[in-house]
């Protein structure tokens, strides 16, 4: 190309500057290329360049800058002589419309996963978050009532005087529903994971100590003493006013035992200890409550 004399006559930036003009010719269809060749006859009569013995040759360093400044008229010319760009000026309306639907058919494909990715990273955060507001309760609670091993005995499955001496004075309560019925501290209904299974309880009409906490989220407290002295918590992470209410999304339960003096996800005591993670998984489908002890066994990843 013209370039590679004026790289020879040591011209670098005019040889750089042909070499650009020379690659977008090169691109461009043979009809402007030959119309560059026809206008650069009509300004100088130099279409090619005859080598020369002596590289430095003072003719052909003029040929040089003279065919930069005929390709830079060329070019300018351009601007006015739209019918050789009209090849270049863009995407047809098929182009455009073929490229849409691409886009839409990958938008439909991915967004779907990514928005449940988004929502299910959400959910195990809000397990997480309602987990160590629990657990820091009962740390408080430790450093003001001493070890949780020699706490007063639980009278029944509803000893109201253990929580309200041991519990709600250290979680941030915005609203105290106590037992009554039907006040709006938790959902309605909660859902088991399972659509197709029957509802799960009536949290908001259970007969167990409801509250409201400063960070948006509804508890349900109750002591059990049936199979053990546990205090039962389950957790509505975003409150009773938003969905999807459904165990194993928004709505948790823990277990508390004094010996432990730790809160941990609910497990079954009728589970048995070496059940695998695909029965645990299993059991967490079909009745909701243990999906949290899936969910720590699984690395958090809700799979589900």
């Amino acid at each position: 190309c013209i370039e590679d004399k004026c790289e020879r006559s040591g011209l670098s930036f005019i040889g750089a500057l042909l070499s650009w003009i020379c690659s977008t010719l090169h691109r461009l269809k043979q009809t402007v290329f030959t119309d560059y060749v026809a206008f650069a006859v009509s300004q100088s009569g130099l279409t090619t360049f005859r080598p020369y013995a002596n590289p430095l040759h003072r003719r052909q360093i003029f040929d040089c800058k003279h065919h930069a400044l005929v390709l830079i008229s060329y070019v300018k010319t351009l601007r006015n002589r739209r019918s050789l760009l009209l090849p270049l000026r863009g995407f047809t309306l098929a182009e455009v419309l073929i490229t849409l639907g691409i886009i839409g058919v990958v938008a439909a494909l991915t967004i779907p996963t990514l928005m449940q990715s988004y929502q299910n990273k959400q959910y195990v955060s809000g397990f997480q978050k309602a987990w160590g507001v629990i657990n820091n309760a009962i740390e408080l609670s430790v450093a003001n009532n001493g070890f949780s091993k020699n706490w007063d005995t639980m009278k029944d499955n509803l000893d109201v005087p253990y929580l309200e001496k041991y519990f709600l004075p250290y979680f941030k309560i915005i609203k105290d529903c106590g037992l009554e019925k039907g006040q709006g501290c938790m959902p309605q209904e909660a859902l088991r994971i399972d659509k197709s299974l029957e509802p799960g309880a009536h949290n908001d009409n259970l007969g167990q100590y409801k509250i409201l906490l400063s960070d948006g989220s509804a508890m349900n407290l109750c002591t059990n003493i049936g199979r053990g002295k546990y205090v039962h918590i389950v957790v509505d992470t975003n409150g009773p006013k938003k969905g999807p209410n459904t165990y194993g999304r928004d709505i948790w339960w823990f277990e508390f035992n004094p010996a432990t003096q730790k809160a941990y996800p609910f497990i079954d005591t009728d589970i048995e200890t070496n059940k695998t993670l695909e029965e645990l998984k299993d059991y967490c489908l079909t009745y909701g409550s243990t999906c949290g002890a899936y969910l720590v066994q699984n690395g958090y990843n809700m799979d589900y």
